[in-house]
């Protein structure tokens, strides 16, 4: 089993044995009132789209802003304080000056290499002005180092989205600061007065060496059945290198283990999402995520979502035997034709013989006996010949295992 084997990662090392240091540095007051600043502008913009607020007053107060922005980053110490730089990026956009955004928000990815914040104010620029593709690039690359920001991963759906409809514009358009639209939803969720561990900046320490150790001792204390201390282990590596998608895909197998599986799919979801960002060849762990989330979703009888990541899982890998499996099944949930998840059962027979001719075989019989319909024909439930949660753990390890030792 995978949590019982010497672990590689599925990325490359770059350097310096793939360490990113930076020094911790806590959230500056002239950072803090920028993001102030850009909380009451963005309250002034709605009060003088309702009227509340006049259009003289509406002029004098981002006069002010546009005044008060210019000090902070007068003072020698802001151009050597990434905070600054973002912040003041960040209110750059929402007064509408893109250029003067971008380039404080390029000073802020110099001063801080590898913090995701100023990537992410870099790609809310690319999206305003409607450079979708760099936007998406931006947030891709700001979830590798942070999976779990809400922000970028919005950025990151919308930029797809709209990637498709319109076409890049010029180089230095500019946006007016009426016509922000997802820009300040997108400023808002990524605010450090509203999301406190924004406000410390080089905090982590990333050391992919460290995440890989970090695992094979998970490993090593699963074996042995300590499900609690692996899965602290798993923790730590996801705190030394939270780009790393096998952390949480191992993460996950430990809490199905532990029959935690509401838990587990949340892990599992991180696990895919940085798989999908990544531009690996072999995408059998892919896979391997998507049809352990289907066969979780058909544990809980969400057959529509089963079979959705069982067909996500075929195209990564178009010979997984147990995407094929989880279909059928899901199919049988679903209510549909016999045969259809007659056929799903028979490839993934023919796969994996020792896992799933039995199976298929007791779905042909059923089959046959019911005259070739009837929604009795195809089991779903363990008893009728499919896993039960028992058996999920194990397919799980099983199939990820499989592909791991395939990978150098």
């Amino acid at each position: 089993m995978l949590l019982c084997m010497p672990y590689a990662s599925s990325f490359a090392i770059e350097g310096n044995n793939g360490i990113v240091k930076k020094t911790s540095r806590q959230f500056s007051g002239s950072a803090l009132k920028l993001e102030q600043d850009l909380k009451s502008f963005t309250k002034a913009q709605e009060q003088q789209a309702s009227g509340q607020m006049t259009q003289a007053n509406y002029n004098q107060f981002t006069w002010q802003l546009n005044l008060n922005l210019g000090t902070v980053l007068s003072q020698p110490e802001s151009n050597q304080d990434p905070a600054v730089q973002n912040s003041a990026a960040r209110l750059w956009i929402a007064l509408g000056d893109l250029k003067q955004a971008k380039i404080c928000a390029d000073k802020a990815g110099a001063l801080a290499p590898g913090d995701p914040k100023p990537i992410l104010t870099s790609g809310i620029i690319a999206y305003q002005m409607r450079d979708y593709g760099g936007a998406a690039k931006a947030a891709a690359q700001a979830l590798r180092l942070n999976p779990e920001d809400k922000a970028a991963y919005a950025l990151w759906q919308l930029s797809r989205s709209r990637g498709a409809a319109q076409p890049a514009a010029e180089e230095g358009a500019q946006v007016s600061a009426r016509g922000l639209g997802a820009g300040t939803e997108l400023l808002a969720m990524s605010s450090p007065l509203e999301h406190p561990e924004l406000a410390v900046w080089g905090r982590r320490s990333l050391d992919r060496q460290a995440a890989i150790k970090a695992l094979n001792e998970a490993a090593g204390r699963f074996k042995l059945g300590a499900h609690a201390d692996a899965l602290e282990q798993t923790r730590l590596a996801v705190e030394r290198d939270p780009s790393l998608p096998d952390a949480y895909m191992q993460r996950a197998l430990i809490l199905m283990s532990m029959k935690e599986p509401a838990r587990a799919e949340s892990e599992l979801a991180k696990a895919i999402l940085l798989w999908n960002l990544g531009e690996a060849a072999d995408k059998r762990p892919l896979a391997a995520a998507y049809a352990t989330r289907a066969a979780l979703r058909l544990e809980r009888k969400d057959f529509q979502s089963a079979v959705h990541d069982a067909e996500a899982a075929l195209q990564a890998n178009p010979k997984s035997a147990a995407a094929f499996y989880y279909r059928g099944a899901a199919r049988a949930g679903l209510g549909a034709a016999p045969a259809e998840a007659l056929a799903d059962y028979k490839e993934a027979a023919a796969l994996a013989p020792q896992d799933y001719s039995a199976i298929y075989e007791a779905a042909l019989a059923r089959y046959n006996k019911a005259g070739g319909s009837g929604r009795g024909a195809c089991p779903v439930s363990g008893r009728n010949g499919a896993m039960g949660a028992s058996a999920l753990l194990v397919f799980a390890l099983g199939v990820f295992t499989a592909s791991r030792l395939r990978r150098k």
